[in-house]
Parts: structure tokens; sequence; C-alpha cells
């Protein structure tokens, strides 16, 4: 099975940027100017909820208008605990907070615009950790990955209590 990539971006340039390098390493890549717009699972919550992953990567830009800057990432990570392990997230306007968000959150932080060579650096180092997963190890991962998922959730609430 064919691993999947959701894009979601306004400017078609960057979703055709996104999509090659994806599409050159086998992957379905599903790209969208719109969370919106995307007619799989991110209209509704079956995965989420099932405990199951929509995709294996998710590129998001923190621009778009229908969620103010990195709003919409934290409800799908934290409120809708989100499965999928790679999320980068792009901005040409990071702050030095936002960046620290990004982090915290577990997501990959890209500058636009985007370079092939960035892309290309990001999918490789996620390509090697999933590699060097096996079946002898997955209960394992995922009980450090609900532990590091918890750990998040309470330096999130921590940062906005402060």
């Amino acid at each position: 099975m064919r691993k999947k990539v959701y894009v979601f971006d306004e400017d078609a340039g960057t979703r055709a940027i996104l999509w090659k390098a994806f599409d050159q390493r086998g992957y379905k890549v599903s790209t969208h100017s719109r969370p919106g717009a995307c007619p799989d699972t991110f209209q509704t919550q079956l995965d989420c909820i099932s405990g199951r992953a929509c995709g294996d990567f998710v590129v998001t830009s923190v621009d778009l208008p229908e969620a103010p800057r990195l709003e919409s990432i934290k409800e799908l990570i934290i409120k809708r605990a989100c499965k999928v392990e790679n999320i980068a997230l792009m901005s040409s306007t990071w702050t030095d907070s936002e960046l620290e968000t990004a982090k915290m959150l577990g997501c990959k932080a890209l500058w636009k615009p985007l370079t092939v060579g960035a892309v290309a650096a990001w999918i490789d180092v996620c390509e090697k950790r999933q590699l060097g997963r096996g079946n002898e190890c997955f209960k394992l991962q995922k009980s450090v990955r609900v532990a590091s998922s918890t750990c998040k959730i309470l330096m999130y609430i921590a940062i906005f209590i402060a």
C-alpha cells in the first residue's frame, strides 16, 4: 500500500514542489488549497477516533486564512490526538515563539519559500526513522509516543497558564 501525504497551502507553486518531492518517492499525494477542501478524513474524525493515522505525512501552511496561525494544527494534534507521525508546518514569517510551539508539538518547521533540498532532507529523516522500526519494537514505540504526546499536552497547557 502506498504511503499517503496531505499537503495544504494556498500557493499552487508550493503545492507543486511538495507534490513532486513526495510523488518521486512513490507516495500518494493529496494537495489542497485549504483543509476544508480535503475530501478525506480531515472533514471527519473517524480515523482519529479509531486510533489510526489518516496518512503518513501532513505538510501545511500556518498562514491559511481559515485558522489563525498554529490554531488548526494545535487542535489536530492536541484535541484530536492526531496519529500522523510526520507533520511539517510552513511559513515565511515564523516568530521565535511559533518555532518553539511547532517543536513542542513535534512538528518540523519549514521556511517559505521552500527549497526541494529542505523538503527532501526532512523526508529522508522521516523515512530513516520509519525504516529503523521493526515489529518487535512496535509496542514500545507506541507507548513512548503516547507518553511523549501526554508530555507535549502538559507543556502546552503550562505555557498558556504561565
